[in-house]
């Protein structure tokens, strides 16, 4: 058996420890990372819309196009809202599956989903 000293038993126990931790630190990143979605699930009241988040510019919604969102590098976001607070517009661009803005005052929900959610594409100009 190889004799060490206190010293280097103290060294070793710390050394694997800080590995232990650093093998946590990077299972719990990769558990974390969520995917991009590709396309926006809009929730307007009852209404339903689904929207691609591969070709840019600004869209309305069929049912209220009064609500603006604007599709850039594959992230959404709310842009005009016809709402007092305005607080869906401060919730910035949305790219990850499962990120979600709402503008409770208009009843709208914003989801990024993937691309077997929902039938075809629903862009309303």
């Amino acid at each position: 058996m190889i004799n060490l000293s206190q010293k280097q038993k103290a060294m070793l126990w710390w050394s694997i420890l800080f590995l232990l931790l650093v093998a946590a630190v990077i299972t719990m990143l990769i558990f974390q990372a969520k995917p991009a979605g590709n396309r926006a699930k809009i929730i307007y009241g009852d209404t339903v819309e689904f929207l691609s988040l591969e070709k840019d510019g600004v869209y309305g919604l069929k049912a209220n196009p009064d609500i603006l969102f604007e599709v850039k590098d594959g992230a959404i976001r709310f842009v005009e809202a016809d709402c007092p607070d305005k607080i869906c517009e401060k919730a910035g661009f949305l790219s990850k599956m499962g990120e979600t803005a709402a503008c409770l005052p208009r009843e709208t929900i914003l989801v990024i989903v993937g691309g077997n959610e929902g039938e075809a594409d629903t862009v309303a100009g």
